[in-house]
């Protein structure tokens, strides 16, 4: 789902950051359901963590 995220961000413009970009809409475009996505981050928050830290690898 990371993945998805980080092309989600690219897509979307890295300069608005990754708090715009929502885990619903990365678990559907991974092919997750949203309630399975929230079993991997309990928060958006933690989604966005993750996320950022991907966004830099």
């Amino acid at each position: 789902m990371l993945e998805a995220g980080v092309a989600i961000l690219h897509e979307s413009g890295v300069i608005t950051g990754v708090t715009h970009i929502k885990l619903a809409r990365v678990a559907k475009r991974a092919g997750y359901t949203t309630g399975a996505a929230y079993r991997f981050w309990p928060a958006q928050e933690d989604f966005h963590r993750d996320l950022a830290i991907a966004a830099l690898e």
